[in-house]
């Protein structure tokens, strides 16, 4: 496969080797030449190995492993190694967490498994032992730090262990398991988190994203900063509708001020298909109604009901019927009488929503909602009767 060309096919074959014979030379060699020839875009590989130095063989031949996700025994060695150094300092809190940590790795060996898995109970028994020795006011704090540890959350043990260590200065155990990388990398997200959760409160959105997106590239997982984004960009959509609605509001307030009912009622419908449940914009459609110049400022008063129909004369041709204005079909118009009809249907007025619905269906009787809204109305008026 070398011979080939075939460098990435023929890497795997020499690591499959080196799975079963750990300290095959020729295999060692050969996949750091032909990593190197790939990593450089060579045509043929370097015909001796003298070019590369032991740091980067060892990395070249790791990443080989890792392509078929399995772990190098010279990783497994090492974390083995940094146990052992442990366990010989009594630090036997620090050991567990590297065996853990080498459990976690793809592609043990069975043997390897086993080996490693024999070590970490024994170096847990002599935790047990330390968590006994303490005084019972931080036995469980200890505990409970430990056991987080030990199903690999860091998060929340990490927050146990700086509350222990405060109480116990002299543990410097604990100072430098405090110290590891996982234990950094935990306290730096918490902090991500009050950080966004400050923002969040402050109503400051475009910083809180900032700090959950930082827990996410740094934990991919973190099913709080997912949910920090959710709400994040939930509050950003209610604040942008809040707005276009205030807006409406405040353009209905100046058509009230101004005695043109009407353009007040749509500017409110409009703030109300943002924000269904605005009660300044209820409130207001409210007072409009209960009014006694509700309607009448911008035109004639008249009398709407089955009995007495509004008259032609005094209603304005926007405020007409197709059939009484000559206006031809508008599904535009339609849609703003359907609406106004809405709203006083919601305000239990039920002949202002028939007399809007009818206007809704002469401006367009094929506008089936508006059909029905009729229909339904006219059954709720005999009913009242």
């Amino acid at each position: 496969m070398a011979h080939k060309g075939l460098y990435g096919s023929a890497i795997k074959q020499f690591t499959r080797v080196l799975l079963r014979d750990p300290g095959n030379r020729l295999a060692r060699e050969e996949v750091a030449r032909l990593s190197l020839a790939l990593k450089n875009g060579a045509e043929r590989p370097s015909d001796g190995s003298a070019a590369i130095s032991e740091s980067e063989r060892g990395e070249i031949v790791g990443l080989a492993y890792r392509a078929l996700k399995k772990t190098s025994p010279d990783t497994i060695e090492r974390m083995l190694a940094e146990a052992r150094e442990y366990e010989k300092k009594q630090q036997n809190t620090l050991a567990t967490r590297s065996y853990l940590k080498a459990l976690g790795m793809e592609g043990l060996e069975l043997e390897n498994k086993h080996e490693i898995e024999r070590r970490l109970r024994r170096a847990s028994q002599f935790v047990d032992g330390k968590i006994e020795a303490l005084p019972e006011s931080t036995r469980g704090l200890f505990r409970e730090a430990f056991t987080l540890m030990s199903v690999g959350d860091w998060e929340n043990s990490v927050e146990i262990w700086q509350n222990f260590a405060a109480q116990t200065p002299e543990d410097r155990e604990i100072q430098e398991l405090l110290a590891l990388p996982e234990a950094q990398a935990a306290i730096k997200q918490k902090h991500w988190v009050f950080q966004a959760r400050f923002h969040v409160q402050r109503g400051e959105m475009d910083e809180a994203e900032v700090f959950f997106r930082k827990v996410m590239d740094n934990d991919p997982t973190s099913r709080e900063a997912q949910v920090g984004i959710e709400k994040v960009a939930a509050m950003r959509a209610a604040r942008r509708k809040d707005e276009v609605a205030s807006g409406h509001i405040t353009d209905a307030e100046r058509y009230m001020k101004k005695g043109l009912q009407f353009k007040a009622i749509d500017s409110l419908l409009e703030a109300l298909k943002e924000d269904p449940g605005n009660k300044p914009a209820l409130d207001l459609l409210a007072e409009i109604q209960k009014s006694e110049t509700t309607l009448s400022a911008s035109v004639p008063r008249r009398e709407r009901s089955f009995s007495s129909p509004a008259r032609a004369d005094i209603i304005p041709v926007d405020m007409q019927s197709p059939a009484e204005s000559s206006v031809i079909k508008n599904p535009a118009k339609a849609e703003t009488h359907y609406q106004r009809g809405l709203v006083y249907y919601g305000l239990r007025n039920y002949r202002e929503a028939l007399s809007e619905w009818k206007m809704a269906v002469d401006y367009d009787p094929t506008f089936q909602k508006a059909v029905r809204a009729l229909e339904r109305v006219k059954t709720d008026l005999r009913q009242e009767m």
